[in-house]
């Protein structure tokens, strides 16, 4: 018999779950068991849900502390169907159809005792999980199959802002929009993700940079401690002050998805002001002028200055065509005038379309908002090149992608399945975060390199193998034709030599250890052993065998 169950979004359970469960049939882990009311539920007998690893409990009304916060459904007794979820329940992803499916339990606990208590459950009952901090990844490691758990924090977001001690505290379900607009208040800010719904917990354990990381290097240069959860259920906190855990902060500050649940994070705060920003739009055909007046850019920039050279599609006509163009967002930290004296040379271009301005910071990060909506389907990629930026490499791999979409639109018919894909050439300044020796922290790609995101959008699940195939097939194309390792060795890169570099926060397939940290790999696994013995977190890249 196939029995289907579908979580919940949030809150309390709804009538109809309770009513799927009485007294009889309300059982104990420290978890909540939720499904689709039923009356099949009503014929599984307790030696049944006893099988499934459950210890009966008591009424709902008398369900005490972290169960009303955890939502657990186990497979062992029954069979969950793989049906399609819809949009507000929890089995919808919120940010990637790519990933849509049902979990054999999900954990929505409140504090770091929760964590702990579901770790140590987990753990002991031998099913795997995962963590999910904003959901915004696209390389399913925040995701898990019927057999296992996903551990949600998404109801651990309380931000504390310390105005006199220039720090902010914020706990791991936080998204960078939190953070941003608490510090704001104050007039202080940190380098955060360019999205503001991106999870600060894979941002800052994967290293971390936007806009103002030119200024004040990458987000986790500016940590002062991380509070963890490790394998065993125990409670750490790792900083390099007196009493902290030392070694966990160096591993943490760049591979800290390897070790625990990052629960609470404090950064440094700094004072900041308005900034510059906004989208400069031009056609596809001028985009050798825009990318010469981007490398005019990066040979005075200062740090207080970056750009993001988007290939892509204009908005629809009156007769539905979307032109080819390439956008350009632009920042200065500083006024109006400021920005618009130092990108002179690009506004003198005469772009169709001039949607800069100034603001207060914490609007910054939203500007690109509307590129990564949830839903559809999702996957990142990453390249890298170094600059100049080699103009004719950029308009062969932005024709590339141009030809592989309209030959889709084509042959759809007219469907834009992928149009919404984005292309993103980051030329974030790099001199702050180079000036960090890359055994400083376990994040070791630190050079004059500029990250490229592909970020493919897609909604016909018949086309993932091809698309993912044509992803990596031009993020090849632009890494063997834009990035060049001799410019990057020569501007002072500390990149470890053995590093592919690759950033592990744009990761969406497996990668050695190597590739991901280079020469700090070999002290990695040496901690992963210490820390993570059984290998419980168990991400893209390969620390230690899996158990």
């Amino acid at each position: 018999m196939i029995r289907r169950f579908r979580g919940q979004t949030g809150g309390d359970m709804s009538s109809t779950d309770e009513e799927a469960f009485g007294e009889d049939n309300t059982y104990e882990l420290g978890l909540v068991v939720l499904a689709r009311g039923s009356p099949e539920l009503d014929s599984l007998s307790s030696n049944e849900w006893a099988e499934a690893g459950c210890s009966r409990m008591g009424p709902w009304d008398r369900c005490p502390g972290a169960c009303r916060y955890i939502k657990m459904v186990r497979s062992r007794a029954f069979e969950i169907a793989e049906e399609r979820a819809s949009h507000g329940t929890y089995a919808y992803c919120r940010h990637n159809d790519g990933y849509i499916g049902f979990r054999g339990a999900v954990v929505l606990p409140r504090t770091t005792e929760e964590v702990s208590r579901a770790v140590k459950l987990l753990s002991s009952l031998s099913i795997p999980f995962n963590v999910s901090g904003g959901r915004h990844a696209t390389s399913g490691t925040a995701s898990m199959g019927p057999e296992g758990a996903v551990i949600d924090l998404r109801r651990m977001r309380g931000v504390s802002v310390d105005a006199a001690a220039h720090t902010v505290t914020f706990e791991g379900g936080c998204l960078w929009s939190d953070v941003d607009d608490a510090a704001w208040e104050h007039g202080l800010a940190t380098p955060g993700g360019t999205v503001a719904d991106t999870g600060v917990g894979g941002l800052v354990l994967g290293g971390g940079f936007g806009w103002l990381s030119g200024r004040h290097g990458l987000t986790i240069d500016c940590l002062v401690s991380v509070e963890m959860v490790l394998a065993d259920g125990s409670v750490v906190v790792a900083s390099d002050d007196e009493g902290g855990d030392k070694d966990l902060f160096w591993a943490v500050r760049g591979a800290g998805a390897s070790f625990g649940v990052a629960t609470r994070f404090t950064s440094r705060v700094f004072p900041q002001g308005n900034v510059w920003s906004g989208a400069l739009v031009f056609p596809f055909e001028r985009a050798a002028e825009v990318v010469g007046a981007v490398n005019e850019h990066l040979e005075v920039e200062e740090g207080d200055q970056a750009v993001m050279l988007a290939p892509g599609y204009g908005p629809p006509g009156p007769d539905g065509a979307r032109a080819k163009a390439v956008a350009m967002y632009v920042f200065h930290n500083g006024t109006a005038a400021e920005g618009a004296r130092y990108f002179a040379a690009l506004l003198a271009l005469g772009p169709v379309l001039n949607a800069t301005a100034e603001m207060p910071y914490r609007l910054v990060n939203r500007q690109l908002d509307h590129l990564v909506t949830p839903g559809a389907r999702w996957q990142h990629g990453v390249a890298h090149m170094t600059g100049p930026v080699d103009a004719a490499a950029f308009v062969a791999a932005a024709s590339k992608f141009y030809a592989y979409v309209d030959c889709e639109l084509a042959s759809s018919g007219g469907a834009q399945d992928l149009r919404n894909t984005v292309l993103g050439f980051e030329i974030f300044p790099w001199a702050k975060a180079c000036s960090v020796p890359a055994t400083a922290t376990a994040h070791s790609n630190r050079g004059r390199y500029y990250n490229v995101g592909l970020v493919m959008n897609w909604t016909d699940a018949s086309r993932d193998a091809e698309v993912r195939r044509f992803k990596k097939e031009l993020a090849d194309l632009i890494s063997e034709t834009m990035y060049h390792p001799k410019a990057s060795r020569e501007s002072g890169s500390n990149i470890a030599k053995s590093s592919q570099y690759l950033y592990g926060n744009y990761l969406d397939q497996p990668i050695s250890a190597e590739g991901a940290f280079g020469d700090n790999a070999v002290r990695l696994r040496e901690l992963k052993a210490r820390y993570d013995p059984e290998n419980r977190f168990d991400k893209l890249w390969r620390l230690a065998d899996r158990k």
